[in-house]
């Protein structure tokens, strides 16, 4: 039986049998309902795509395509990986390799435990461990599908290794035995890093949410609550979480969210994941149908573009790229969000607006210069050439730059990762100025990727229907500030932004929304 498949350098044929330029296409095989099926995964330059097929048609699809569309395909069985070639004049071969079985795997631990006892010489121990090694590593993953047990047995995972559930067998994470696949142990870590987070902000979640329907209730029932026929229940069950996802992508996490809310937690919920490629969003939503998930959709849309009759309890946005975290935020933030979990991304609108202003700098530095002929000398005598120009931020004089912020603006890096930091502690304020007790935190750990930084903000259980009118006064006093001062040839508002702005001169999109 094939347990996995990779098809990699596509021939010219690929985009007219398949409709698009796949680079690269990987197999493995899933156990749903019983029956062994295949879930494909092709990949675009910038794109990925999942479809299934049944045994048969894989056999088939490996027939059609190995060595034909895609000149190098890699199949592994339980006991043999195979190799299937072609070269530029099309003549197409085979290497099969015999893998080792469970017993060999055995018997090669038992020889390494007793070479140990013996005790070899310490070269001769590390000759024999290379050999054996590399054998039992390999057999294993063939033998277990490529799974792996976790680091650490004794870690207490909310969604724990060893017991399959759905959602994460769909997605390609955990077999039906419930073991993770070596290459997404890490994604692994992440949905349960993330349902940590989730976990430890609930009870504030929920306590804001029993005091929004008390104060409804009492609302709508004036008239009632005045003759002292009070209609709230502090046991009556509270209405379902409303939870939006903003650039849901794959919806990893919107799924375990669901899945931790309703199975674990036992909390009825609402999720809705919106994302502008119409089909991750088609993927997504029969993902939710094979699953039977009812309280689980999936729109394809904008988020500055979204609208709902519903106010979000909590709202998500993973690596929501550049100002799209922007607009997430200002949508929390408008609709009264109890709470939000952001991972931002890409934060390229300060940076790009950084190098803008850099060019700026430099050309009042050059016309400070030529009027100064002490200072110019015979260098501006002459109209300037392009080796004259400077090439590079570093060559940039400092004196055309805020002195304070020289040294982070000198090399190309270093200001990158200012400005992504710069961005995302502004939002943090903001979150702060509106209401919310916020906390940045590390998501996961710096090896997996660097965009790990999780801003986590809860409404502040203080904030009542008069703070927040006020919040909404003075909102629009600001708004009508900056358009007072924008009219009067300022680039903004000195008296609401923060002083760091004002210096660099720029404009973060969560200011201005």
């Amino acid at each position: 039986m094939i347990i996995s498949a990779t098809f990699s350098k596509p021939t010219a044929g690929v985009f007219q049998k398949f409709g698009k330029e796949y680079l690269r296409i990987k197999a493995k095989v899933v156990n749903t309902e019983g029956k062994s099926s295949y879930f494909l995964e092709a990949f675009t330059e910038k794109q990925a795509f999942h479809f299934n097929k049944t045994e048969e048609e894989m056999l088939a699809f490996i027939e059609e395509n190995a060595g034909i569309t895609f000149k190098a395909c890699v199949i592994r069985t339980e006991n043999e990986e195979s190799q299937i070639l072609a070269n530029k004049k099309g003549k197409i071969t085979k290497i099969v390799k015999k893998l080792p079985s469970p017993e060999q795997i055995e018997k090669f631990s038992d020889q390494a435990l007793s070479q140990k006892v013996v005790g070899l010489n310490q070269a001769g121990q590390n000759k024999y461990k290379d050999s054996t090694s590399r054998l039992v590593k390999h057999a294993e993953e063939i033998n277990n599908h490529q799974t792996k047990k976790p680091i650490s047995s004794s870690k207490n995972y909310i969604i724990p290794e060893g017991r399959p559930v759905p959602f994460l067998v769909l997605l390609g994470i955990m077999t039906p035995e419930g073991r993770v696949i070596a290459s997404k142990y890490d994604k692994f870590r992440q949905i349960n890093r993330f349902l940590e987070f989730i976990d430890d902000i609930l009870p504030q979640v929920l306590a804001l949410k029993e005091k929004e329907e008390k104060n409804k209730a009492e609302n709508e029932n004036k008239t009632s609550t005045q003759n002292g026929q009070h209609t709230w229940d502090s046991q009556e069950p509270l209405l379902p979480l409303n939870i939006v996802d903003f650039g849901c992508g794959k919806s990893y996490l919107t799924f375990a969210v669901q899945y931790f809310l309703t199975s674990v937690r036992k909390l009825p919920c609402k999720i809705f994941g919106l994302d502008l490629k119409q089909d991750v969003i088609d993927y997504c939503n029969s993902i939710a149908q094979k699953l039977k998930l009812e309280n689980l959709l999936f729109k394809s849309g904008n988020i500055q573009e979204h609208k709902s009759q519903e106010n979000a309890d909590i709202i998500i946005t993973l690596h929501a790229c550049d100002t799209a975290t922007d607009f997430a935020l200002d949508y929390a933030v408008k609709h009264n969000c109890k709470a939000i979990l952001s991972v931002p991304c890409c934060q390229h609108e300060v940076n790009a607006q950084l190098d803008e202003n850099l060019k700026k700098w430099k050309k009042k530095n050059v016309e400070r210069l030529s009027s100064c002929p002490s200072e110019s000398g015979s260098r501006l005598e002459r109209p300037e050439t392009k080796e004259d120009r400077p090439s590079a931020t570093s060559e940039i004089p400092e004196s055309a730059i805020p002195e304070d912020f020289s040294l982070l603006l000198k090399y190309g890096i270093a200001k990158e990762r200012f400005s992504a930091l710069l961005t995302d502690v502004i939002r943090c304020d903001y979150l702060e100025k509106h209401g919310y007790s916020v906390q940045l935190m590390e998501f996961i750990n710096m090896e997996n990727t660097p965009k790990n930084l999780l801003i986590r903000a809860v409404k502040k259980a203080a904030v009542n229907a008069k703070t927040q009118k006020a919040d909404t006064e003075s909102r629009k006093e600001m708004e009508d500030g900056e358009r007072a001062e924008t009219a009067g040839g300022k680039n903004f508002c000195l008296e609401s932004r923060p002083k760091i702005t004002k210096t660099l001169e720029i404009r973060p999109k969560i200011l201005e929304l």
